[in-house]
C-alpha cells in the first residue's frame, strides 16, 4: 500500500545491495571482488528462496546494459549499486557522506592488477586494485621507517636549535634572581660604572628588575616554550618529504628572527651601547650549571625528540598510527577492527589474500 515494497520482496530484492553502499567509491569494487566480499550467491540465493530466477529488479532498473540480467562480473554489479541503486533508495544525504568522504580521502589511484576467478564461469578475469591518496600517504610515506628517522633527525636539530635560546633565558633568570636576592652585607656596587671604551652594569633596582621580568624575561619564557611545543607539531604534522623539509626552514626562521627585528628596529646608537657593555659576571645557581651542562642538554634534547615521536605515531586519539587506521577504514574499507570491513565479509585487507601479488 501507498507505494511501499513488500518486506519479502524488499529483502530479496535491494537488501543484498545495502553492504556496497558502505564503499565511498565505485572504484573500490575491483578490491572487493579480490578480498571475496562481493558474491553472486548474496543476490541469487534469496531470490530463489522466493522462486525468482533472474538479478534483482533493482539491478535491471537502473542498470541498462545489463539487458539480459546476467551477475557474472561483480565489478559491473558493485559499480551499478553504488552508483544508481543506493542513492535511488538512501536518497541525498547518501551523496552527502559520500562527497564528505571524498573531501577526506581524495582520490582514488590505480595501485595493482591482480586475478581472480570468476564463480559463474570459473575463467580467470582481471580487476583494478585501487588506493586512496589520503591512505596511500600514510601507508608509502609517513609509515615507513625512512620517513620516521627522517623525521626524528629533523626533530633533534629543531631541539638543538632551540638550546641557545633556553640557555639565554635560564642566564637571564639567573642574573635577576641573583640580584634581587643581593644581600644587604655584600660590598656595595655602583650601578653603572661608564668609560670610554665599556659600560658596566653593577646591580638593578629591584622595581626595574620587576619591569624587566614582567615586560622582557616571561613574555620570552613563553614564547620560547610555546614555540618549542607548537613547533615540534608542526613538524610532526608534515604529509611528505618536501612539507618536513619547507616546515623545518619555516622554523629556522622563527629562531632568527629576534636578531632580525634586533637589526631592523633597535637604532644604531642603541645598539652601539649594547656592542660597548662589558659582560656580566655572577654566580650561577644550582640549577644554572645543571643545565649548562652537555650532557643534561643532550638527555634532554633526546627525550623531548623521543617523546615528541611517540605521541605524534601513537597517541590514542590523533597519532599518525591510530589516524592510519580510521583513515583505511573510511577509504579503503580494510582492517581487521574495521566495521564496514567486517560487514562485507571476505579478506580483512588486499594484502591478506594469498593471490595478491
Amino acid at each position: 500500500a501507498n507505494g511501499s515494497i513488500p518486506e519479502d520482496v524488499f529483502h530479496a530484492e535491494v537488501q543484498p545491495f545495502f553492504p556496497m553502499c558502505a564503499l565511498p567509491d565505485a572504484k573500490l569494487c575491483g578490491n572487493m571482488v579480490f578480498r571475496g566480499s562481493l558474491h553472486v550467491s548474496q543476490f541469487l540465493e534469496p531470490l530463489e528462496r522466493l522462486g525468482f530466477h533472474a538479478a534483482p529488479i533493482a539491478f535491471l532498473a537502473t542498470d541498462s546494459a545489463e539487458s539480459q540480467g546476467q551477475m557474472a562480473d561483480m565489478v559491473h554489479v558493485c559499480e551499478a549499486a553504488i552508483q544508481n541503486v543506493c542513492p535511488a533508495f538512501l536518497t541525498f544525504r547518501y551523496r552527502r557522506v559520500q562527497e564528505m568522504t571524498a573531501g577526506v580521502c581524495g582520490k582514488m589511484e590505480p595501485d595493482s592488477m591482480q586475478t581472480v576467478t570468476n564463480p559463474l564461469g570459473g575463467f580467470e578475469e582481471r580487476v583494478i586494485i585501487v588506493t586512496s591518496t589520503a591512505w596511500q600517504k600514510l601507508r608509502d610515506i609517513i609509515l615507513t621507517p625512512i620517513y620516521i628517522s627522517f623525521l626524528t633527525l629533523i626533530l633533534i636539530l629543531w631541539h638543538v636549535a632551540m638550546l641557545d635560546e633556553v640557555h639565554t633565558t635560564l642566564i637571564w633568570w639567573n642574573f635577576l634572581i641573583d640580584n634581587w636576592f643581593a644581600k644587604a652585607e655584600d660590598p656595595e656596587q655602583p650601578v653603572l660604572t661608564s668609560t670610554d671604551d665599556s659600560i658596566e652594569v653593577g646591580i638593578l633596582p629591584r622595581r626595574y628588575i620587576c619591569i624587566v621580568a614582567l615586560t622582557n624575561l616571561f613574555p620570552r619564557t613563553v614564547i620560547c616554550g610555546v614555540t618549542t611545543f607548537f613547533g615540534s607539531l608542526f613538524l610532526c604534522q608534515a604529509q611528505s618529504y618536501s612539507e618536513l623539509v619547507m616546515n623545518s626552514l619555516a622554523m629556522t626562521f622563527l629562531v632568527t628572527i629576534d636578531d632580525m627585528m634586533f637589526a631592523a628596529f633597535v637604532p644604531s646608537v642603541r645598539r652601539a651601547w649594547i656592542e660597548r657593555c662589558a659582560p656580566l659576571s655572577i654566580p650561577m645557581l644550582q640549577i644554572g650549571h645543571v643545565c649548562g651542562n652537555e650532557l643534561v642538554a643532550l638527555v634532554a634534547v633526546m627525550v623531548a625528540s623521543g617523546a615528541t615521536m611517540w605521541i605524534s605515531y601513537n597517541h590514542p586519539y590523533y597519532g599518525h598510527r591510530e589516524n592510519a587506521r580510521y583513515i583505511r577504514c573510511l577509504c579503503q574499507v580494510e582492517g581487521v577492527d574495521c566495521w564496514a570491513a567486517w560487514r562485507l565479509g571476505g579478506y580483512s585487507a588486499v594484502e591478506a589474500n594469498p593471490r595478491f601479488a
